[in-house]
């Protein structure tokens, strides 16, 4: 894995920065073995000292770097490709998890909160029975770039499997997750999704949950995540339940 700042400088101005260190290098070890050896500077070993280097830095460093950049850049890739959902670019369930159960620990040492948004997409098996299944991929992948879209930074869009999304969000509170969720809610309610001749507009139901140091355990907070989406589900379309309204 390449070094942060080896990818920020990019291939050309690595293979520059690496070849212009070997050359300084190769001419003061070779100024020094001229002066040990014949105690002058020697100016032709100095040439041939810089000769060589040059040689190097034309012919192998950029074809080394150019790899080395190349197996980075296919390492990235794949690394991607195994943390993210393929249909809708969201991340998938193991990633979610993985950084759910990091941003508990975060929480449990720093007293920090976090809040978390289950989704479901409204009426979603219908638009499958109705228009077919292409169609309701083209619903999710707009979803889902509508939610990435409205996330920070430090948000992680998520996957769960079917129709069924999570949100997770550092630092915000009840009040902020409530506001975040109505938010995201009204921006879909107004964006209609086109796909051939038809046009839907997405509505959903939130299950949303603050954690506090009162839980301990993932599969608890999951569970009353879980149990206020499915209060919201039962009470009708676009609904948005909070777990400690149900407690």
């Amino acid at each position: 894995m390449l070094p942060g700042w080896v990818r920020r400088l990019g291939y050309a101005r690595t293979v520059l920065f690496v070849g212009v260190g070997a050359i300084l290098l190769s001419e003061l070890i070779t100024a020094a073995l001229m002066s040990i050896l014949f105690g002058d500077l020697a100016w032709k070993g100095l040439a041939i000292g810089l000769l060589v280097p040059i040689l190097i830095t034309l012919i192998v460093i950029p074809t080394s770097l150019r790899l080395v950049f190349a197996l980075d850049a296919t390492r990235s890739t794949l690394e991607k490709l195994s943390i993210t959902d393929e249909l809708t670019q969201a991340y998938n369930r193991r990633h979610f998890m993985e950084s759910l159960e990091r941003e508990m620990a975060r929480s449990r040492r720093f007293g920090h909160p976090f809040s978390l948004l289950l989704i479901d997409l409204d009426d979603f098996k219908e638009v499958n029975d109705t228009f077919g299944h292409a169609a309701g991929d083209d619903i999710l992948v707009r979803f889902s770039e509508i939610c990435r879209s409205r996330s920070r930074q430090a948000d992680l869009f998520a996957r769960l499997g079917g129709d069924e999304f999570a949100f997770l969000l550092p630092e915000l509170n009840h009040d902020d997750a409530r506001q975040f969720a109505e938010r995201l809610a009204q921006v879909l309610s107004s964006e209609e999704i086109c796909f051939d001749s038809h046009a839907v507009t997405i509505s959903i139901c939130i299950g949303a949950i603050t954690w506090s140091p009162d839980f301990d355990e993932i599969d608890r907070l999951l569970k009353q995540a879980d149990d206020a989406l499915y209060t919201a589900k039962r009470s009708g379309k676009a609904r948005i339940v909070q777990a400690e309204e149900i407690a």
